[in-house]
């Protein structure tokens, strides 16, 4: 078994494109991938909360139903 370590790009349309020159010809393998972003990346991208805008409901009045749920504290 060989271990490649290699830095790659996700394109815009979410592929990765590997090119690993293995220096073995008209083989059979079996190949593991392992994608984890880089740390900066990691966190760089911080949740966008927009995506729930108009799918949370609550109850009533929000002030009130907030201060109904301190008391409960």
């Amino acid at each position: 078994m060989v271990t490649f370590q290699i830095s790659g790009h996700i394109s815009h349309d979410g592929h990765l494109k590997l090119d690993i020159p293995t220096g073995w010809k008209d083989s059979d393998v079996d190949v593991s991938v392992n994608v984890q972003p880089k740390a900066e990346a990691a966190q760089a991208k911080k949740y966008d909360f927009r995506d729930l805008a108009g799918k949370i409901r609550l109850p009533d009045d929000p002030v009130k139903f907030q201060r109904e749920i301190r008391d409960a504290w």
